[in-house]
């Protein structure tokens, strides 16, 4: 098993395409990564939040399909 990647809350939401405070409440179906403490620090795994945007990018493209606003 490979180390994890750990990126901090800014890269998260960029790759997210969310600010910060967007990805640390609640959103679209609870789809968020789970944060890690690091003391005061919050990281985010980066196979964890590449999951979620996976996840969101086919939900996006589910809601696309049937014709459903945002």
């Amino acid at each position: 098993m490979g180390e994890r990647v750990l990126i901090g809350r800014e890269a998260a939401a960029a790759i997210l395409n969310l600010s910060v405070p967007g990805l640390i409440g609640q959103g679209r179906k609870g789809w968020r990564p789970f944060p890690i403490r690091q003391g005061h620090r919050v990281v985010y795994d980066l196979a964890d939040v590449l999951e979620v945007k996976g996840a969101l990018d086919w939900l996006c493209a589910r809601d696309d399909r049937q014709g459903n606003p945002k």
